[in-house]
């Protein structure tokens, strides 16, 4: 019993141990650590601060002019939300998708399985 046990404990610190190594990030960022570090490196990459909101950032992502929110817990940053600094239509939003799933295609880093369907 002592053996199954000590065999669980030590699979579950190596999931655990696994699962920190893999961070995601947000342009070569890892979306971890405190806040206002986190902006820091996004004003680096040419992001500037919003005159109306000092936690929005504003800049240019993938071609297009876009405000960035960082969400937290605590101090901890644990989202990105970029969201259009204009307002745009459907149709624009579709083309901007399947500019993305073509993107993605071309990319093998993110080849993906199965392959999503761009919308016409």
């Amino acid at each position: 019993m002592k053996k199954i046990i000590a065999g669980f404990i030590f699979m579950l610190i190596a999931i655990c141990a696994h699962a920190q190594k893999d961070v995601t990030q947000f342009l070569g960022i890892p979306v971890d650590g405190s806040k206002y570090a986190m902006i820091q490196k996004l004003k680096a990459k040419g992001f500037k601060t919003n005159p109306s909101n000092k936690d929005v950032l504003n800049g240019r992502f993938n071609g297009m002019d876009v405000n960035v929110f960082v969400g937290t817990n605590g101090d901890k940053v644990c989202r990105i939300m970029v969201c259009d600094a204009n307002p745009v239509d459907e149709r624009s939003i579709q083309i901007r998708f399947n500019n993305l799933c073509r993107q993605f295609e071309n990319n093998s880093k993110y080849r993906l399985k199965p392959k999503a369907r761009c919308i016409c």
